[in-house]
């Protein structure tokens, strides 16, 4: 079955996953496909003009509202799509990981809305030891590059969370895993 852009567009999210947005929001979300369209376009002609800095920061707030506003699996892997365009301002990492961020924001808040643990079983204590790894490096640290080592260690919060999410969210749902691999498929 092929999936166009329309129709990822058009599809409200779930509501009763964690992840995905509920009744309430999704009057949010309406609003804020055309505002993450905006600020992608807004940030395009500031490249033109040759404002780099404002086109960033636009580039970064359409990652955010595009892994809010799509269905999980999408929010996955849109931020990819619009490190694409923040390549143009060198800014690719930033854009992605603030996106990432947006999106495991999304998915840690449906687990406490749940009240609940992600799932996974075993797969649980991949990212939690991995990030426990990340820290035993501060032993041998020196405190100049204390700043290189927080950044190291944020981004492998977002790669554990991210680890997690998948686990949690794509457990059950072959269709769901599809829409992630197609996505990452088309990206590459």
């Amino acid at each position: 079955r092929a999936v166009s852009l329309r129709s990822v567009l058009a599809r409200p999210a779930v509501a009763g996953r964690p992840g995905e947005t509920s009744a309430p929001v999704a009057f949010i979300a309406r609003w804020l496909r055309p505002i993450a369209l905006a600020l992608l376009a807004a940030g395009f002609v500031c490249w033109l003009l040759d404002f780099g800095l404002v086109a960033m920061w636009c580039f970064t707030f359409s990652a955010v509202a595009w892994a809010l506003v799509l269905p999980f699996p999408y929010a996955l892997v849109s931020p990819l799509f619009v490190g694409l365009v923040a390549w143009l301002v060198d800014m690719l990492p930033f854009v992605i990981l603030a996106g990432w961020a947006a999106a495991l924001g999304r998915w840690g808040w449906g687990l406490l809305r749940e009240r609940r643990l992600p799932r996974g079983g075993r797969w649980i204590w991949v990212p939690v030891f991995l990030a426990a790894w990340t820290l035993v490096g501060l032993t041998a640290l020196d405190l100049s590059n204390i700043k290189h080592f927080i950044l190291l260690f944020a981004i492998q919060v977002l790669i554990s969370g991210t680890v997690l999410a998948v686990v949690d969210q794509f457990q059950e749902s072959v269709e769901d895993r599809t829409k992630v691999v197609a996505g990452l498929v088309a990206f590459v």
